[in-house]
């Protein structure tokens, strides 16, 4: 029987069951180093200056490359571009679970847990070549709570 902590597996997830999972990419240019941290940091408050969102996403966003290269990956294997942003630098999919776990390389599962039922994986999330580098996380695969509310 397969297991994921408390939780086990009831059986495969219906191979039709549309999903949303998200990919993140990484950043076109890396972050300030240490350096450039410390004097920011030593900078009084009233000092600093912050750029606009659009500034930011020029400067910090996804290598529209990147973005193109996880769209061309996703329609390869029948899944949806439902939205791609190199400012948030993530590229939302959309298709059915056998699209996914054959995309990802997965196998879907649905488990019960003490927090309930819910998607989970087994096996290693996979990438081609090609991918490995620009991806940063693929997020939605599993569908289990990530946080517990606190009454």
């Amino acid at each position: 029987m397969t297991t994921h902590g408390e939780a086990h597996a009831l059986g495969p997830v219906d191979p039709e069951e549309p999903m949303t999972v998200t990919v993140t990419v990484r950043s076109k240019h890396p972050g300030p180093s240490d350096a450039e941290l410390e004097a920011m940091a030593s900078t009084p408050i009233a000092g600093r200056t912050y750029p606009s969102r659009e500034a930011f996403a020029r400067a910090h966003g996804a290598d529209p490359a990147d973005l193109e290269a996880v769209e061309a990956f996703a329609r390869r294997h029948g899944l949806g571009v439902a939205e791609s942003d190199a400012g948030r630098r993530q590229v939302v999919l959309t298709g059915r679970a056998a699209d996914f776990a054959s995309a990802f390389g997965v196998t879907l599962l649905r488990f019960r847990g003490p927090a309930g039922d819910y998607r989970g994986t087994t096996g290693e999330v996979r990438l081609p070549p090609e991918l490995q580098p620009a991806v940063e996380a693929v997020l939605g695969l599993d569908d289990r709570p990530a946080a517990q509310p606190r009454g």
